[in-house]
């Protein structure tokens, strides 16, 4: 059995006000430094015409990698963008749990980033 993301609806507080969910675009790049073969995913938070990086990238093991992107023709380039939503819904099967946890545990509204983990 396949448990895909959840897709969350507008969230209402009891005044009836909404809250804006994130946009998220992944960065997913091999190390630039070539001093390594390391693959890393970037979240970036995408509003009012822009996107910020959010916090740390997430290192990939080399099993998590390999799961990635073995076979997948999307990987071929050394630096892809994804957006979130898509990424969890065509990845899910792919990914590990630890990445599914990093992943899922970034702020899910805009209310609730850390606006100091922008860059």
């Amino acid at each position: 059995m396949t448990i895909r993301p959840i897709i969350l609806e507008p969230l209402r507080d009891r005044l009836g006000r909404t809250f804006d969910e994130v946009d998220w675009d992944l960065n997913i790049y091999k190390d630039p430094s070539e001093e390594t073969d390391f693959w890393f995913i970037a979240p970036y938070v995408y509003e009012d015409g822009s996107s910020s990086e959010y916090g740390e990238s997430i290192m990939l093991t080399k099993a998590e990698e390999f799961a990635l992107r073995h076979n997948d023709d999307y990987f071929d380039e050394d630096d892809v963008w994804y957006g979130m939503k898509g990424f969890l819904f065509d990845k899910w099967d792919k990914l590990s749990d630890r990445v599914k946890f990093l992943l899922e545990s970034l702020p899910k509204y805009t209310e609730d980033l850390d606006r100091s983990m922008l860059r």
